[in-house]
């Protein structure tokens, strides 16, 4: 058997190989960043995109960022610039992203963002990426530490003036698909701020902004602010952090602040942060609160399932999802506990099938106590079971990384139905349903081809 190799060549600076049977090569198309290939499979043709998962990075004041408190609280130990770059790229991401992207920079952007003037050479801001590079942020969960660098890359492209930049992996949880114990605001709240303080005073007040107070510990504060050897006499402290961020909040920002000195003996132990709501109802808050609403928890589990929908980019079957809403705490346990695993190809019949298994488990009362039956429940249950065998079909080919024959497919399928319904019947059945499962089946083997790039 013949094969060619084809490279996919991305951004100027990554290349990915992949095996394609020469026989199927019917076409390639040509351009300056990538290699299009159209492999035919009978009546079926795929197209395979050279593509790179990157958007262009959007400076705008009604951006919204958000992180989870526990990443709010770790030492980050950025200076001005650092925060700023930072906030910009976490504010780019979108309330359904379950992934980072490349985030793309234009020079002019990064210059004025850095307060800089005229043309800095690339050496120099080359200096200020690779500084950033080698932060690495403490998160502290319980007794676990972790130790991660922000970035996972920075690439400068000359031709086009632009940076690409990409939050590390191990990041997702923190600033991904965030449904609890988060706190949000406009980029507009920070990007003017001039001081490292304000901006780390500014986001750990918002977190208690509903509460409207918040007392810290002198140790804990300056363990967030990285002042832990900074100004060393409370005195210095007050008037060099607490004080400017005070005054640069309440003129900047949508929320100011008094403090009160908690002391034991005459030394200052702790800080009572008294927070007021600056917020007025302009038309850039309003645009901001309707954005803001699609961060939000789902509360349905009709909502909860969308969102799982629209991560995976399936949809599920009414019939599995009416099964699904008699087992609602199982099924959004299991989702949860998949919530950033990337080793899974089919999410829907990974949810479907460890149902299933869970269900086993139960006792016959337990069962029966959890579904509720009517007087087509013969039929209901055959249909439902028909949904479980195509789901758990395209699931078996749902990891294939090269062409897969639809009569193996067929295959499979019979074998299964005909468990539950006759052969005829189920050779109706996959009639029925061959266009849709193929599709699915072929739309995982692009996306298993694409992640060989990496």
């Amino acid at each position: 058997m013949t094969f060619v190799i084809l490279i996919y060549k991305i951004n100027c600076f990554l290349t990915v190989k992949m095996r394609v049977k020469f026989s199927e090569l019917t076409k390639i198309n040509y351009n300056k960043r990538n290699i299009f290939v159209i492999i035919s499979r009978g009546k079926k043709e795929g197209t395979y995109v050279g593509m790179s998962d990157s958007k262009n990075l959007q400076i705008k004041e009604n951006n919204i960022v958000s992180k989870s408190n526990t990443l709010i609280e770790a030492n980050s130990r950025l200076n001005l610039v650092e925060q700023k770059i930072l906030l910009c790229l976490a504010s780019n991401i979108e309330p359904n992203d379950w992934d980072f992207k490349t985030y793309t920079f234009s020079i002019k952007h990064f210059h004025d963002l850095l307060g800089l003037n005229g043309s800095t050479k690339y050496s120099e801001l080359s200096k200020i990426t690779k500084e950033l590079l080698s932060k690495v942020i403490e998160i502290r969960i319980g007794e676990e530490l972790i130790q991660v660098s922000w970035l996972s890359s920075a690439i400068y492209n000359r031709n086009k003036g632009t940076i690409d930049m990409r939050f590390d992996p191990l990041l997702r949880p923190f600033l991904l698909e965030l449904s609890n114990k988060f706190t949000s605001y406009r980029l507009a709240n920070v990007i003017k701020l001039k001081s490292t303080y304000a901006i780390r005073i500014y986001e750990l007040l918002k977190q208690y902004e509903d509460l409207k107070e918040r007392t810290i510990s002198l140790e804990n504060l300056r363990y967030y602010l990285d002042a832990m050897d900074i100004y060393p006499n409370y005195a210095n402290f007050k008037q060099r952090v607490l004080k400017p961020s005070q005054k640069e909040l309440d003129q900047k920002t949508d929320i100011s602040f008094e403090f009160e000195e908690i002391k034991l003996g005459r030394k200052v132990q702790k800080i009572k942060f008294i927070i007021c709501s600056q917020k007025k109802k302009d038309s850039n808050l309003v645009h901001f609160e309707k954005n803001l609403d699609k961060f939000q928890q789902p509360n349905t589990f009709e909502q909860k399932i969308k969102r799982f929908e629209e991560r995976c980019k399936e949809k599920v079957f009414p019939k599995v999802l009416k099964k699904w809403e008699a087992h609602k705490e199982i099924v959004l346990e299991i989702i949860e506990d998949i919530r950033f695993r990337s080793d899974i190809s089919s999410p829907i019949g990974y949810v479907e099938f460890t149902l299933n298994s869970r269900l086993k488990e139960l006792s016959d009362k337990e069962i029966t106590n959890k579904i509720s039956l009517n007087d087509n429940d013969s039929h209901n249950d055959i249909v439902l079971e028909i949904d479980n065998i195509i789901n758990l079909v395209i699931s078996k080919y749902s990891k294939a990384t090269g062409a897969v024959a639809t009569f193996l497919v067929k295959d499979t399928a019979i074998e299964n139905l005909v468990r539950v319904v006759t052969l005829e019947e189920a050779e109706a059945i996959w009639i029925e349903h061959e266009t849709f499962v193929m599709d699915k089946i072929y739309e995982y083997i692009k996306k298993n081809i694409r992640k060989k790039r990496y």
